[in-house]
């Protein structure tokens, strides 16, 4: 299992498909072009897989992890995991996995002002 490195934010949340949704943020804040897109999007690059619950609590145990529980209703774990696999189809396909891991982009958001 890949852990999460020092400065970086890793997640384990609700239920995914009988495992739970792990997120790696990789960059918080990276700017990119896309043919599907309008302009220069700013957002987040993030690598996400689903994991054993068990495999999840060991992580999250480890004296040294910097791995956090964020717990979420199904229904938004679920629609969080569809907005996660939509956003590969921005990556070339080559860039779309990185070891047993997913990599993704999500808007990010830029607050009122």
């Amino acid at each position: 299992m890949v852990e999460a490195q020092p400065g970086v934010a890793a997640a384990a949340a609700g239920t995914l498909q009988g495992g739970v949704l792990q997120l790696w943020v990789l960059n918080g804040n990276i700017r990119y072009a896309s043919s599907s897109r309008e302009g220069v999007v700013s957002a987040i690059k993030l690598l996400f897989r689903t994991v054993a619950r068990k495999d999840a609590e060991l992580l999250l145990e480890k004296p040294t992890s910097d791995a956090q529980e964020i717990s979420l209703p199904a229904q938004a774990i679920s629609e969080i995991g569809r907005a996660l696999a939509a956003s590969c189809t921005l990556l070339p396909v080559k860039e779309r996995v990185y070891k047993q891991w997913q990599v993704a982009l999500l808007n990010r958001w830029a607050g009122l002002g």
